[in-house]
């Protein structure tokens, strides 16, 4: 494994990085074995107030994400907790400058794209529906299916994450959620100066991006499926400050008093 100076000179740069390679393909295989057995069962939403959750979505209109315990998947329970892409996560963290012990699981996602249907995710940044300050969130976007231009990758703007995009938006429409007056990410980055770095990856394959980052996935028109499975982090000492649009489910899990410390068993230490 890398120091983690290379991919955080990358990540410094660009807003993300790309690292090829990085976890056991039969990793990536159980991971989804379990998850497929988890879906055929019945899944009431509910969100644990004392525990990681996770949280499964659908990439199609209408669909609304479904949050249970982390710890009802114990294989991905263990990679999310100790797993490559964790320890690849706290290697990036030491590089960026942070120390031992700043890095907290905020969430793990497993998102799915079906073919046919799956639709395009707008351009935002993460830290427009975290209610959290400083943004200094970090994400795994690790695929569970060879993933391209033609079923659904993600896309992403290179030193994007130097600007304040904060307004949250419709991410099937595109259209700002209220006003958007603490920026607005724009439709098309490349007419602002940006490079639109379109990812191809295949499972095992993990990309780190910034909560500032501007990113988009594509549509899946294609017969393949696409799921992807993404770990959020939180860096260093972060602090509880709702704003319009924010998440509901963080909010309910965080737990403290506005401009406290985001701490406790649902965020855990990694």
């Amino acid at each position: 494994m890398s120091t983690g100076s290379p991919y955080a000179e990358a990540f410094k740069r660009d807003g993300f990085v790309l690292i090829p390679k990085a976890i056991d393909h039969r990793v990536i295989g159980a991971i989804r074995r379990e998850w497929e057995v988890f879906t055929r069962k019945p899944c009431v939403n509910l969100l644990p107030a004392d525990a990681p959750a996770a949280c499964f979505w659908r990439h199609v209109p209408g669909e609304r994400k479904r949050m249970r315990p982390l710890s009802e998947l114990p294989g991905l329970e263990h990679f999310a907790l100790s797993g490559a892409a964790t320890q690849y996560a706290r290697q990036l963290a030491l590089g960026l400058g942070f120390k031992r012990g700043d890095l907290r699981l905020l969430e793990t996602v497993i998102f799915e794209k079906p073919p046919r249907q799956g639709g395009a995710l707008a351009w935002h940044t993460d830290a427009s529906f975290f209610p959290f300050f400083p943004h200094n969130q970090l994400a795994a976007w690790i695929p569970l299916d060879p993933v391209d231009r033609l079923n659904g990758t993600i896309q992403y703007a290179a030193g994007s994450q130097h600007t304040q995009a904060l307004t949250p938006v419709d991410l099937h429409t595109g259209e700002p959620i209220g006003e958007p007056e603490d920026g607005l990410v724009p439709a098309d980055p490349a007419a602002h100066g940006h490079e639109v770095v379109t990812l191809a990856m295949t499972p095992g394959d993990i990309a780190f991006h910034a909560a500032l980052t501007w990113h988009a996935s594509m549509p899946n028109p294609s017969e393949r499926l696409r799921r992807a499975l993404s770990l959020r982090f939180l860096l260093g000492r972060t602090r509880y400050a709702p704003r319009a649009g924010t998440t509901f489910a963080m909010c309910q899990q965080a737990a403290v008093a506005e401009g406290e410390p985001i701490r406790g068993p649902s965020f855990p230490v990694v």
